[in-house]
């Protein structure tokens, strides 16, 4: 008999850690994790922002350069690949071998580590 387990829609995001190239050229990771609100704050400066192209651009305070994004679970740069996948993929890896269609949308940008 097959269990069936309530599964819904959710926004993992994992932060990369910097290459060693990146870090050789003193590079700074631009995203700030608040996982009190799970936020991810990205810097952008004015030119950068006014250029994003999408349907729906997030808040922009005057006098800041901040953006925000509210996601249901963060993961920071020490994050590995197997504990995103036995946290947040694994049971749904489990329902589709038993029958229950469910879908993983991965993006990274690539060769971005």
């Amino acid at each position: 008999m097959t269990t069936v387990v309530n599964e819904n829609i959710s926004v993992c995001v994992r932060v990369r850690p910097l290459s060693s190239r990146e870090l050789e050229n003193g590079s700074e990771n631009a995203w700030i994790l608040n996982r009190q609100n799970n936020t991810l704050t990205q810097r952008w400066t004015a030119n950068q922002y006014k250029n994003l192209k999408c349907d729906s651009k997030p808040s922009l305070r005057a006098n800041d350069n901040l953006l925000t994004f509210h996601c249901g679970i963060l993961y920071d740069e020490s994050s590995t690949t197997e504990q995103i996948y036995n946290n947040q993929l694994k049971t749904l890896v489990d329902s589709t071998l038993n029958g229950v269609n469910a879908t993983i949308c991965c993006y990274g940008q690539t060769s971005s580590g």
